[in-house]
Order: C-alpha cells, then structure tokens, then sequence
C-alpha cells in the first residue's frame, strides 16, 4: 500500500498499490461469500440514502481501483447528489457538505475494501457505529452493498489482468485458463456496464437527487438478476448449501 496525502478524515484505508485480482480459489470462497450476504444488497435502497449508498461504493472502489467501478459509479454518485464523486473515487475525499450524511458508509466502504471483505477490528467497530446510529437493517445493508462491489470490482480487475497482462504483455501464468473463462463468462455483463455510464450521462446528465438515485440499486438489480435466476428458484436449498459451506472454510485455516 502507498500513502495517499490530503484524505478526507472519512477514508483512513489506502489505495492497493497493486490492483487485486481473483484467482480460482479465492474467486470460489469470495463468491460464497457474496452470495451468503447478497439478499441484503436488495434492501439497500430501501434503507440506505443514494448518496450513503454510493459514498460506500465509491471509496471503497478508491482502494480497489477498478475502472469499470470507476465509471459507473462516478456518475451514479452525481446523479445521487453527492458533490464532487470523482474525488471520492480517485483521491478519497469526502466533499465537506456531504461529510455529515456519509461520513460512516464511507468508512466502512474504504475499510471493507482493505481488508477485500474480511472481517477486522476496524470494519466490526464502524458496522456497530452504523447500527447504534441508524438500525441493524441499515449496517447489514451497507455490507450486502459492499459485498457487491466488491464482487464488481474484483471482476473488472481480473477482466483488465486478463486483456492487458496475460493477453497484452503475453504473461502466460498459472492463472490464464481461470481468467479467461472469467472474461467469457463475464465479459459481456461489463459491456453492459460500461454502456450504462453512457446511457445514464447523457439521459440524466443535469439531474440530482433521490428519484435518479435509486438507479443505483435498479440498474444493478436488472444487470445481475439474469445470472441468479435458477439460484433464487432454488434459493433455500442454495442457502443450506452456502452456510454449510462457509462453516467448512471457517473452519480450515488456510491461506489462499
């Protein structure tokens, strides 16, 4: 990790000096993950403020740096209200005005993003910040919403490791055939992705506040739903099979 001067006092977590990527393993254990918390990430527009939702996403996205995140939530986070996203994103500065309403969410979205989702002292402390202050419901959005960004900009990662280090640098490593079913599989979703930061700028380009805002939450739902149709028709015995899962790996104690 590098220093990174003149934060906001809402980002104390540092930009990853090397962009991190999903390997097999890790990419499996981080999709268990994702999904045991990913029914929380649907009630994060019910419960969370456009700008909270998307100060969450945006610096945590200043740690992991991955440019399709970058895009999108740029103008997701304008289109919320929030003054100056772009520097959340690129520098981890909060906007003075905006410090009051999302100084929490960004520090759990920066912090998350430190530790790639792991918990840690710090990341448990603000999660109980947030739940004294607003609800339970609010703190356990706020990580189903981490949870999926992180699932987005580990993807845009490995995608870019893909394109630009194994195919454009012909660094041929033990990860190439993983990433490159990666990208086949997931390549078109970013597409799509990366085609919504253009729609949105150009159709909501002069527009602030809640009602574009909760485009943060539809846009993503109507993006992602497609890939977990068969999984919410199956989702109790999915769920069993996650929980017992994660009950396995807890309690393996091996690094990946």
């Amino acid at each position: 990790m590098s220093a990174n001067k003149d934060k906001s006092p809402c980002i104390t977590a540092l930009k990853d000096e090397v962009k991190v990527h999903w390997t097999t393993s890790k990419c499996i254990l981080d999709h268990v993950q994702i999904l045991l918390h990913f029914h929380y990430f649907f009630i994060a527009p019910i419960f969370l403020t456009p700008r909270q939702a998307e100060a969450s996403n945006l610096s945590q996205n200043f740690v992991n740096s991955c440019p399709y995140c970058r895009l999108l939530h740029i103008e997701l986070g304008r289109m919320a209200g929030l003054h100056e996203a772009e520097k959340i994103n690129d520098v981890g500065q909060v906007h003075p005005d905006d410090v009051e309403e999302v100084r929490n969410f960004a520090m759990f979205g920066s912090s998350f993003g430190s530790t790639k989702g792991a918990n840690s002292k710090e990341l448990d402390e603000i999660h109980d910040e947030i739940e004294a202050k607003h609800s339970r419901l609010v703190a356990r959005a706020t990580r189903g919403l981490s949870f999926f960004l992180l699932w987005g900009s580990m993807s845009g990662n490995t995608i870019n490791k893909f394109l630009f280090e194994t195919i454009g640098k012909f660094k041929i490593g033990y990860n190439a055939l993983f990433e490159l079913i990666f990208v086949i599989y997931y390549g078109p979703l970013f597409i799509i992705i990366s085609s919504g930061k253009i729609v949105f700028h150009y159709t909501y380009g002069n527009k602030k506040g809640r009602q574009e805002g909760r485009l943060v939450a539809l846009f993503a739902i109507w993006v992602v739903l497609p890939s977990f149709e068969r999984g919410f028709q199956r989702r109790e015995v999915i769920m069993r099979i996650l929980y017992k899962l994660r009950a396995v790996i807890n309690s393996i104690d091996i690094e990946f």
